[in-house]
């Protein structure tokens, strides 16, 4: 189930995204400044995950936010998922999105769908480089295999996503003052590679804005006179959009035996006046929510 899905049906948690092109640029930085501005002004905020960086102005930021500590199992430590859901925050920090778990363990970002799905929403932070559409051609100036991977569909699916941007000269200044890069080889110490990651990146946001190809599925009610106005609405959605509308009026029950003369005229008339309008009358026996997910999953529409 998408994300857009389970928030329709399920809760109210939204994803935000701080998206980078490499590591440095400010994402954790921005999103700490975001949790702490929204305790401000009173939201119920928690840190679930904080990847351990040795930056004294990311652990400065860190400081007087509420922590959910993560779980020891073994030799490894992982988000407490189960803490998390407990403890039920409005609003929770989870770093590094592309994070690979231990072995055994759901993927960082099915434990986000998880906590959306929860009502919880969720600030996180990304390289692009870890994008299924970007990681192959980003293995290329990285010199290694991009091993964490998360779907191009959770950049899409995302309520917001912020760039978080930095001109490469700035970045790889930054980069070597950092004591993790001292005296090491590596490929984001070079100008060209940040260059290009950056490139793909911008490249990656650029398509993401680009218009698409919107399908809408609109609920109708039996009174006649709404479900006029609501197909009105849904046309002149679609034609601002470029898209296409479907209209779904279930029935309560399956008829058994032929529809009664009424019912039969009643629906030639509404399929009349959906066809009018460019849209498409989808008519569903059982009841509402299972019919209306087998509806959005039959027609992929991406608005209800």
């Amino acid at each position: 189930m998408s994300l857009e899905t389970l928030r329709l049906l399920l809760g109210p948690g939204r994803l935000k995204i701080y998206l980078g092109y490499a590591v440095g640029v400010g994402k954790t930085h921005r999103a700490l400044l975001e949790l702490r501005e929204l305790k401000r002004r009173g939201v119920d905020v928690a840190v679930g995950w904080l990847e351990p960086k040795d930056r004294p102005l990311l652990q400065a930021l860190a400081e007087g936010l509420p922590l959910i500590p993560p779980r020891r199992e073994g030799p490894y430590e992982v988000m407490d998922l189960e803490a998390i859901l407990a403890r039920r925050p409005s609003t929770l920090l989870v770093d590094e999105l592309a994070r690979r778990n231990p072995p055994g363990y759901p993927r960082r970002h099915e434990e986000v769908a998880r906590l959306l799905e929860a009502g919880i929403s969720v600030l996180t932070t990304l390289n692009a480089y870890h994008l299924e559409s970007l990681a192959g051609a980003a293995e290329a100036y990285l010199g290694h295999r991009v091993e964490e991977r998360v779907p191009d569909s959770l950049l899409e699916e995302a309520d917001e996503v912020v760039l978080v941007d930095l001109p490469p000269e700035d970045l790889l200044e930054r980069l070597r003052r950092l004591p993790a890069y001292r005296g090491v080889h590596s490929p984001l110490l070079s100008l060209s590679t940040l260059r290009a990651l950056r490139e793909m990146t911008l490249r990656r946001v650029a398509r993401s804005l680009e218009p698409s190809f919107e399908r809408l599925l609109v609920l109708v009610p039996e009174d006649y006179y709404w479900f006029r106005r609501l197909v009105d609405y849904a046309a002149l959605r679609a034609r601002r959009l470029g898209g296409e509308f479907y209209v779904l009026h279930p029935r309560p029950s399956p008829l058994l035996g032929p529809a009664p003369p009424l019912e039969r005229e009643r629906r030639a008339r509404m399929e009349a006046y959906v066809a009018e309008r460019g849209g498409t009358l989808l008519v569903r026996p059982g009841p509402l929510v299972p019919v209306t997910l087998e509806a959005l999953r039959v027609v992929r529409a991406k608005a209800l």
